[in-house]
């Protein structure tokens, strides 16, 4: 499942299945692009993306033989550890291209619970039922028990390294945080700190971004903030034996009607979220003005039946902020999309910094002087943009699918308003649309001729077909020549018509084109003048081996066979539309910030070849 927050309010985006049973566990990839999750089942299912949709990737088995608990990726990506009921841990890898369990740790002697990788990728611990964390050393490949400690009283529920440091964290059924690292003198590794405030089994915790804070959460329906005391500190806090010293700070109560069974404190937001046994996802907020020493948060957002069970896990994708996977007891993965900010108000980027982005691309400057480019289109009310939709041409079909994604800006090649207009009603197609996006606060922008004048524009795209010695500018902009419309191109090496048509079909993933051969020719190609879009008035009158464009009339045609000139046609748009992805590769990187970026399904160009 996805889910978005916008306006302080979760949504949910994508609800997946596949596990038989309680799903206990998920876990992103360290790049976010992949998802494991495990259960009941005994399986483990990786997932992936496939355009917008997370599918199965693959299915892990007969690694264990009971109900696999809890699994981790290695911070290289290249393995995972998984923790079962069956006193196990098995450690897969993919050097035969696919996940194989080719490792399995024996010596706990009970279930175990969690497992968790250090930051180095040498150490691996794990927690059991039998009350004892494990830590193993990894070295080519080889694991070896390094440790055992035997801390808790009670069963321990989780375990989790330091985001920097070789610091283990572990929660137990005895209401306690147990803090373990290593003598650097005799290599023993021994518990530095034990953190109780708790009144029942703490079952998770996570540490902050820096590593000088823990969020744990409980059977007592509370969260509490620890905050690590350095000898020497600030606040004077005094340090027995020269170790750290652990201090609640801060406790969450009141919002978690029964067990909270786990938390995760995202790296890059700083944002809390929750899972709990009343089926509800909550996310919390630091407050900005508050006392570092004695901070409070503020529950931003929550989805009530997030899960029609228990929620049982609860992770930030690592890259992506704002994003989380959730697990539970209904046999269901949900991965949620949050879109929130300090305040809880939407997150995103102002619309003038979007537009300013855009312009830093291809500034509106470059385009002609008969277009109409820029911001056509902008709501009354200060505009946040998360979602951002890019067609070649504004139609009826795109507005629908516009609204349907939650579409706040919407960047359309070709201008929809081109033309002064009289008036909005509903009697035409344009009207309906402008209307629309007014009723929906949607954005409007037109790059058109800027983008084909850009260097690293459509037209630079369109020339890519070919293997280039060089290119440049038909009509060079008068204050910098490497801009301009359309481009004259010289090929590395000579090629024939056939060729050339089947690297413009290539280019614009077309099964069709219109070719027009030139009158007393060698059939081959040097050079090539093209122009997106309605081109002839640009081409007219170059010489070159080929002409390459949208559309050109019959009688233009014509003059340009008989003056020497191959033509290929490929439809107005369809010499403009591919470009569009490249551009949204471009947009994602110039924002630097959590917007979606979709390109229409829905846009194409009206004439088909039938």
């Amino acid at each position: 499942m996805l889910l978005q927050v916008a306006m302080g309010t979760l949504e949910l985006k994508q609800s997946l299945t596949g596990h038989r049973g309680r799903v206990w566990s998920v876990c992103w990839h360290p790049k976010g692009a992949n998802l494991g999750s495990c259960g009941e089942d005994k399986t483990i299912i990786i997932w992936g993306l496939e355009g917008p949709k997370w599918v199965t990737k693959m299915i892990l088995t007969e690694g264990h033989s009971r109900t696999i608990r809890e699994l981790a990726w290695s911070p290289c990506g290249n393995y995972i550890a998984s923790a079962s009921f069956d006193a196990t841990i098995a450690v897969w890898d993919k050097k035969s291209g696919q996940f194989e369990c080719n490792v399995t740790l024996e010596g706990h002697e009970n279930e175990v619970k969690s497992v968790s990788w250090s930051i180095s990728g040498q150490l691996l611990a794990t927690c059991s039922r039998d009350k004892s964390v494990w830590v193993w050393e990894i070295n080519d490949d080889e694991y070896e028990c390094d440790a055992v400690i035997n801390a808790h009283t009670q069963d321990v529920k989780k375990v989790r390294w330091h985001p920097h440091e070789e610091i283990l964290a572990s929660a137990s059924y005895d209401n306690t945080v147990k803090i373990f690292k290593e003598n650097a003198a005799d290599s023993d590794w021994s518990c530095t700190a034990t953190l109780s405030s708790h009144t029942s089994t703490v079952w998770s915790l996570s540490w902050d971004k820096i590593g000088n804070r823990i969020a744990t959460c409980s059977d007592d329906k509370t969260v509490k903030i620890w905050r690590e005391y350095k000898p020497g500190n600030d606040m004077g806090i005094a340090t027995p034996n020269n170790e750290s010293v652990w201090k609640c700070i801060c406790t969450l109560s009141g919002y978690h009607t029964r067990t909270i069974y786990d938390i995760d404190w995202c790296k890059t937001t700083g944002l809390l979220v929750t899972a709990c046994g009343d089926d509800i996802i909550r996310i919390f907020k630091e407050d900005s003005d508050c006392d570092p020493h004695q901070p409070s948060f503020t529950m931003i957002c929550s989805i009530n039946s997030a899960h029609a069970q228990d929620v049982n896990c609860v992770q930030w994708n690592p890259t992506i902020p704002g994003q989380l996977a959730s697990a539970s007891d209904d046999s269901t993965y949900k991965t949620i999309r949050t879109m929130s900010n300090a305040t809880g108000n939407k997150v995103g980027i102002p619309l003038k910094d979007v537009v300013s982005a855009m312009n830093k691309f291809a500034d509106t400057s470059l385009a002609a002087s008969w277009d109409n480019v820029g911001l056509l289109v902008e709501p009354t009310e200060s505009k946040i943009v998360s979602h951002i939709l890019l067609t070649n041409d504004l139609t009826e079909d795109v507005m629908d699918e516009a609204i349907k994604l939650k579409t706040d800006l919407i960047v359309t090649y070709h201008p929809l308003i081109f033309v002064p207009l009289k008036s909005i009603t509903t009697k035409s197609w344009k009207e309906r649309i402008i209307a629309r996006c007014l009723e929906n606060k949607i954005a409007v922008f037109s790059p058109h001729s800027s983008f084909d004048s850009v260097k690293g524009g459509v037209n630079d795209w369109l020339a890519e077909a070919f293997e280039l010695e060089s290119s440049k500018p038909i009509q060079p902009n008068e204050d910098n020549a490497i801009y301009g419309f359309g481009r004259l191109c010289t090929l590395k090496n000579r090629i024939s018509v056939d060729e050339a048509v089947n690297l413009v079909k290539q280019r614009t993933d077309l099964k069709h084109v219109r070719l027009a051969r030139a009158r007393d020719t060698d059939g081959y190609i040097n050079t090539v003048a093209l122009c997106a879009g309605a081109g002839v008035s640009i081409l007219k009158g170059i010489s070159a081996d080929l002409y390459l464009t949208g559309e050109m009339l019959h009688h233009d045609v014509l003059d340009a066979v008989h003056q020497g000139s191959h033509v290929i046609l490929t439809n107005h748009s369809d010499s403009e539309r591919g470009f569009l992805k490249i551009y949204a590769s471009i947009l994602k990187r110039n924002l630097q910030q959590p917007v979606e970026v979709y390109v229409s399904e829905s846009d194409k160009d009206p004439l088909q070849t039938v």
